[in-house]
């Protein structure tokens, strides 16, 4: 794979991606195929005049803020929700179990080839280079060789969202800059960090990777396993969201269950967006909660300081103290 250039920038965690301050920022989490319900999110939010100006997301998030970001308009939206509509399992897992097989057996560090991923995110894709959207898009990336967040504001589009969905196992790590990197949600799913380092005046979380919680707790050994996942990434988003360090509004808007869907099942994405902008209307018409967060970006007491624990979706503010 090639080279990027080297005016990719990547900007560790503790230093800003953007000093220009105040700017509406929206969050993109990761979560597969539930990342059709975004597009019903962001529908509802451009409907309100709540439009972004600047984007921080992770794996399938990225995909959908890289899309939208080369205009947020309703005809744009429009085509995004298409291309969900259109997705089928073959364009991101191709081939049977047999395939499967051989990769391991052949000790391959994946199971599916990256080929119709890479092909389904030109798509997604409308500039060459990140650094040409109309809207600054930061995406995450999980570099595996030293376990820390990379954040890419340019660079060969295609090739940083490969890498940010690269979910480890299944697909194979991307080269970028001669390190190997994998799906940002390793590390932020919810990549509330990188809104907190745009010095944002508004901060809006659509996420899809929370799903299920409100449900029993399964009995099964995966559904234990994918619980305790789904747990973590859930406390991260906590202690990211109290460490915020601005004052600004935050609104949160999360995914509701919608019951069973299997990683590589598309067939509901209409439903998932119908569900995703209802959420997000839900979300804007509850009252604002005043909150006080740390300004500290590793300030003593920030992980104590949050959102409130219900609703887990709504309105607050975020006040220096």
């Amino acid at each position: 794979m090639r080279r990027l250039r080297r005016s990719l920038t990547v900007v560790p965690e503790s230093e800003d991606l953007d000093r220009s301050p105040g700017p509406c920022v929206f969050v993109l989490s990761g979560g597969g195929n539930l990342g059709a319900a975004q597009v019903g999110m962001l529908r509802a939010f451009l409907a309100a005049g709540v439009v972004p100006e600047a984007f921080a997301a992770c794996s399938v998030g990225a995909l959908n803020a890289a899309y939208l970001a080369a205009g947020p308009t309703e005809a744009r939206l429009n085509a995004l929700a298409d291309i969900w509509t259109n997705v089928r399992r073959e364009d991101i897992f191709p081939g049977g179990h047999l395939k499967q097989i051989a990769n391991l057996l052949r000790h391959h560090d994946h199971l599916h080839s990256p080929g119709a991923l890479r092909d389904l995110i030109q798509r997604f894709a409308p500039a060459g280079d990140l650094g040409d959207l109309a809207i600054p898009t930061h995406v995450v990336t999980t570099n595996l060789g030293t376990g820390e967040a990379s954040w890419w504001s340019n660079g060969p589009i295609v090739d940083v969202l490969t890498a940010s969905t690269a979910i480890p196992g299944l697909f194979p790590p991307v080269v970028l800059n001669g390190e190997l990197h994998v799906d940002g949600g390793v590390l932020h799913t919810v990549p509330v960090v990188g809104a907190g380092n745009l010095v944002p005046s508004r901060v809006v979380v659509l996420d899809v990777s929370c799903h299920g919680l409100d449900q029993p707790v399964p009995r099964s050994s995966l559904g234990v396993l994918l619980r305790t996942f789904t747990l973590a990434r859930r406390s991260r988003f906590d202690l990211d969201i109290a460490d915020l360090g601005v004052a600004c509004e935050v609104t949160v808007v999360r995914l509701p269950t919608i019951g069973r869907l299997g990683l590589d099942d598309f067939s509901r994405s209409e439903e998932l967006m119908a569900v995703g902008e209802q959420a997000a209307l839900d979300a804007m018409s509850q009252t604002a909660v005043e909150l006080e967060v740390s300004t500290a970006r590793l300030g003593v007491g920030a992980a104590s300081i949050g959102p409130p624990a219900e609703p887990r979706t709504g309105t607050w503010v975020m006040g220096n103290r």
